[in-house]
């Protein structure tokens, strides 16, 4: 695992929203010297599974036109990912790892972007001070914030009162393109 303010370690957080999507829950058996163990409970289904449909999702028209996105990802693969993903569909990504690289590119670009795409639980900081100190300095920028585990309801509450979409991780590339796009162009 790593240090406290160094990162969220073996995602958990992630793991754990995603079980409690799906109405599971996760023991925790640990001993000192022996090792953790982690049990996943899901509810049982009595039914058949559903036949599964391969579908091919289009992603024309979710294309960006050189629009410039702040990302700030703790999550040093995760951030890759992104950066190249956004990138190889025509956004300009300006990469961050944590909040202070973050406040130093929004500085350093002069406050000029279109997006700021930021998770919440960032090391040490807290994602949506992080956008109210950034908006400060351009009060005209989108936002959009993720996370694989909200843990107060208060950033909820939050979000919902600023209208600051939220989108849950694990997300797919095509629920990321497309809300990116709906945040840029709202009329379209």
């Amino acid at each position: 695992t790593k240090e406290v303010g160094m990162g969220t370690g073996l995602g958990l957080s992630v793991v754990y929203g995603i079980v409690r999507e799906h109405k599971g829950w996760i023991n925790v058996y640990s001993e000192l010297d022996e090792g953790t163990v982690f049990k996943i409970y899901f509810p049982a289904c009595a039914g058949k599974p559903e036949e599964k449909i391969e579908k091919n999702i289009s992603l024309t028209g979710l294309q960006g036109n050189g629009e410039h996105i702040l990302l700030v990802e703790d999550e040093d693969k995760l951030r890759k990912m992104i950066t190249t993903v956004l990138g190889e569909n025509g956004y300009i990504i300006s990469a961050a790892g944590n909040a202070k690289e973050a406040m130093d590119i929004f500085t350093r670009e002069q406050g000029r972007f279109h997006l700021i795409f930021s998770d919440i639980i960032l090391p040490g900081d807290n994602g949506l001070e992080l956008v109210d100190n950034l908006l400060r300095g351009n009060p005209d920028v989108k936002v959009l914030m993720c996370s694989g585990y909200l843990n107060h309801k208060t950033q909820r509450k939050t979000m919902r009162e600023k209208g600051i979409p939220f989108l849950q991780k694990p997300y797919s590339l095509h629920d990321l393109l497309k809300t990116i796009r709906e945040i840029l162009n709202p009329h379209s």
